[in-house]
């Protein structure tokens, strides 16, 4: 009985490292898109300075190329952490 806890433990674990992880590209994603549609109708470009949109990109960038790398072996928390700072670029 116990071991069926663990095992429906570990995968309740791997299922929020993978919605997290999902989460997280979705994000990065759609702040690709923000930063790559330069037209005048997107507000992200109207309410945003050039110095804020190099930093969300470079911070898009640098986070993508670490999933790229490191992603595999990523916990839960790597993936909330690199998702707030991403956030803390962005306000």
């Amino acid at each position: 009985r116990s071991s069926l806890i663990a095992i429906d433990m570990a995968e309740a674990a791997k299922r929020r490292r993978e919605e997290t992880l999902n989460s997280l590209e979705a994000y990065l994603y759609r702040m690709r898109d923000l930063i790559d549609s330069a037209d005048e109708s997107n507000p992200f470009f109207k309410c945003s300075k050039p110095d804020e949109r190099t930093a969300l990109e470079r911070e898009v960038s640098q986070t993508l190329s670490w999933m790229h790398e490191d992603g595999d072996s990523a916990t839960l928390a790597d993936f909330r952490a690199k998702k707030a700072a991403l956030e803390c670029v962005i306000l």
